[in-house]
């Protein structure tokens, strides 16, 4: 579980003062305008829990290797991220799209005679979601949101030790930091011990498939 320094041991359960902060950050931004009310309460976290991970085994595959699953429902940041998977679904409109299989079979059907003499060739990408880099898939999602904050974009300013944004700076912001508490330290429970990841994601998370894409 730790050998790829993608995890380590918890020696406590820090559900309750992680589904803290991110309340206490929602109310923040609800108060100051930044979101509204449905909004709150679409991510607000109550009654969190651990994660828990277990695996299905890949049939189609020799000697049956487990897919890890994490069961993420009632996490403190599973509102959040199921919220922020329907902000960010938009980001997901592409030709080259996949949904599932029967939005495969659909596309098959359009194929004309033209591809009966070619091949399909299909790629595995060996522990898929566990393998993304939060921090340069959270850096691209925010260039792809606000692509005319570039990096020579000077607003900040300090008032009275304060910083002040500009609006569209300050809405980065917010993205950047709801985007980290809802994917990073994620922890979870296996085989009664608790972990914390550290980087990447599992499948079962809202965010998985839009970040992996």
């Amino acid at each position: 579980m730790t050998k790829d320094n993608l995890f380590r041991k918890l020696d406590h359960d820090p559900t309750i003062q992680k589904e803290d902060k991110l309340t206490r950050y929602l109310l923040k931004l609800h108060k100051e305008g930044l979101i509204s009310e449905s909004d709150y309460k679409a991510a607000r976290p109550c009654g969190s829990r651990p994660a828990r991970l277990y695996g299905l085994p890949k049939t189609h595959k020799p000697n049956l290797p487990l897919r890890p699953i994490m069961s993420s429902i009632k996490t403190f940041n599973y509102k959040l991220s199921k919220w922020l998977a329907e902000l960010l679904q938009p980001l997901r409109k592409s030709s080259y799209t996949i949904k599932d299989t029967f939005d495969f079979i659909k596309l098959t059907k359009t194929f004309n005679t033209q591809y009966s003499e070619k091949q399909m060739v299909s790629f595995d990408i060996q522990n898929l979601y566990t393998q993304i880099p939060i921090a340069q898939t959270i850096q691209i999602i925010l260039s792809k949101m606000y692509p005319h904050i570039t990096q020579n974009h000077q607003c900040q300013k300090q008032v009275h030790s304060t910083k002040h944004f500009c609006p569209n700076c300050l809405n980065r912001e917010t993205l950047k930091t709801l985007l980290e508490m809802a994917t990073t330290q994620s922890h979870f429970l296996f085989n009664n011990q608790l972990y914390e990841q550290i980087d990447g994601l599992f499948m079962g998370s809202p965010l998985a498939a839009i970040m992996a894409d």
